[in-house]
């Protein structure tokens, strides 16, 4: 095997563990923390609940006024207000939950990548692209 090519393998190795190590340490979610000033109280409020894993549709809405196209709205205002929420389906029935940014897919990348040549960093990303395909 090439030298070159293995010392690339070794870096983008390093980069990956480190960068997993990072993640892994994060709080599970930092969003309600750093708020956007564009919410209202009762914005923040549902965001906290969410937060703190209090997702169900349907209570959610039953706090709202019972009606859930309030809680859709308020869900709505919120995302565009920055903070991502994600709707999911379990066991028939609806939840939200905060949808952690705190990954960062770019810096994430970059930084993997860091101190490669961009031809071979390239190579080594249509070839993880075709082994996901597999």
């Amino acid at each position: 095997m090439d030298a070159d090519r293995t010392l690339n393998w070794i870096k983008f190795l390093d980069g990956f563990i480190r960068e997993s190590v990072r993640i892994a340490s994060l709080p599970p979610c930092s969003q309600a923390r750093n708020l956007p000033p564009a919410l209202s109280a009762g914005q923040r409020g549902l965001v906290r609940r969410l937060e703190a894993g209090e997702g169900n549709a349907a209570e959610l809405g039953n706090s709202l006024g019972g009606l859930s196209h309030t809680l859709r709205a308020a869900i709505s205002r919120i995302r565009r207000a920055g903070v991502g929420v994600r709707c999911v389906h379990r066991h028939g029935a609806t939840f939200y939950e905060l949808d952690c940014p705190a990954l960062m897919q770019a810096n994430v990348s970059a930084s993997l990548w860091a101190g490669i040549d961009s031809k071979i960093a390239k190579f080594y990303r249509n070839r993880a692209a075709v082994m996901a395909l597999a």
